[in-house]
C-alpha cells in the first residue's frame, strides 16, 4: 500500500498492530465457525473503512497521478516549468 504522509504511515501501522494483537486471539479459532469468520471480518473492515486511512490512500493515489501524468507530458514534450 503506498501511503506518502508519515502521520496516515504511523497511524495505519498503529491500526495494522492494533488489528494484528486482536487476531492472535484467534489463532486457535476454529475458522469454519461462521461467527469467527464474523468477527475477523469485522474487525478487518474497521481498518479498511476508517476515513483517516481513506483518506492516507486516496492522497497517495493522487500524487502518484500527478507524477505520472508530469511524467507522461514529459515524454510527449508537452510539459515546461510553468506546467510543473
Amino acid at each position: 500500500m503506498l501511503i506518502q504522509n508519515q502521520e496516515h504511515k504511523s497511524y495505519l501501522q498503529s491500526k495494522l498492530n492494533e488489528l494484528s494483537s486482536n487476531l492472535k486471539t484467534f489463532s486457535a479459532a476454529d475458522f469454519s465457525n461462521q461467527q469467527v469468520i464474523g468477527s475477523v471480518a469485522g474487525m478487518t473492515s474497521q481498518v479498511a473503512r476508517d476515513p483517516k486511512i481513506q483518506a492516507g490512500v486516496f492522497s497517495a493515489q493522487r500524487i502518484k497521478q500527478g507524477l505520472d501524468d508530469i511524467k507522461t507530458a514529459t515524454k510527449k514534450g508537452e510539459s515546461s516549468p510553468e506546467n510543473i
